[in-house]
């Protein structure tokens, strides 16, 4: 798969050095491992699959072989506060690339997954490792089921997720999708990085399933129900609550007509 993926890989850093397992507990574990020991910016580990991936909040994240799971090694100049907007904009370029690839069009849920139908189709895992208030370097992992069918789930999430193929009923190139989502990467970040963000945040508002919508929010231990409004400059979520405005950085979001 390394070979079919660079083969027309356009990238000046995203994914010019590839490391391909077949198996590894976490991609995201071994892309630290590799950072720690010098690896450059933009390299890219991928694996057939996962035995120990993990989601938000060190949930479990099912990874058979057919879906594409992997891990990119970033060098960003931004402080520490500002890797959220590292996971928007990772959101961005997965749910334009499924279209592109797959034309099927997934929604964006903040603050970390896309979605098909309300089920889960991927989701981002972005850990930031900082120095001296700014980041040393990111793991920016992605998992997203793309050739998985629904008996391929364990039975505990056959409701909860799906998968291109399960929506489309068509296989996928899982090398072209990487390659693809690779490019679209790199342009926005080299755009974010010569811009800022404001281009990101307002294509990830244009594909949100979340903006609009009456939600609870559980962050730090607190339940608040509200609207959500927006999101801000740096990514943070902000709803509505009984006249005033709460801004969340990170938390769960459950739509209040899925309770």
């Amino acid at each position: 798969m390394k070979a079919v993926i660079k083969s027309g890989l356009t990238t000046k850093t995203m994914g010019r050095e590839i490391f391909h397992y077949h198996s590894l507990e976490s991609t995201n574990n071994t892309a630290r491992q590799l950072a720690e020991d010098g690896a450059e910016h933009g390299t890219l580990v991928i694996a057939a699959r996962q035995t120990a991936g993990r989601g938000r909040g060190g949930r479990r994240w099912s990874s058979p072989e057919g879906g594409i799971w992997l891990s990119l090694i970033l060098r960003p100049q931004l402080l520490f506060v500002q890797a959220s907007l590292i996971t928007l904009l990772t959101a961005v370029a997965a749910a334009e690339t499924t279209r592109e690839v797959c034309c099927f069009m997934p929604d964006i849920k903040w603050p970390n997954d896309l979605l098909a139908g309300g089920k889960k189709l991927a989701g981002v895992l972005t850990e930031a490792f900082a120095v001296n208030g700014g980041i040393h370097y990111l793991v920016v992992g992605l998992g997203i089921n793309i050739n998985i069918r629904k008996n391929d789930f364990p039975p505990e999430l056959r409701q909860q997720a799906t998968s291109i193929l399960i929506e489309t009923g068509k296989q996928t190139d899982r090398a072209l999708w990487v390659r693809s989502f690779l490019m679209a990467f790199e342009q926005l970040y080299d755009e974010a990085a010569a811009d800022g963000f404001a281009a990101v945040l307002d294509r990830w508002r244009r594909y949100s399933s979340t903006l609009g919508k009456d939600v609870l929010v559980c962050s730090s231990g607190c339940r608040i129900r509200g609207k959500a409004l927006d999101i801000d400059g740096q990514g943070a979520l902000l709803v509505e609550t009984e006249g005033s405005i709460r801004r969340f950085w990170a938390g769960e979001v459950i739509f209040e007509q899925e309770r």
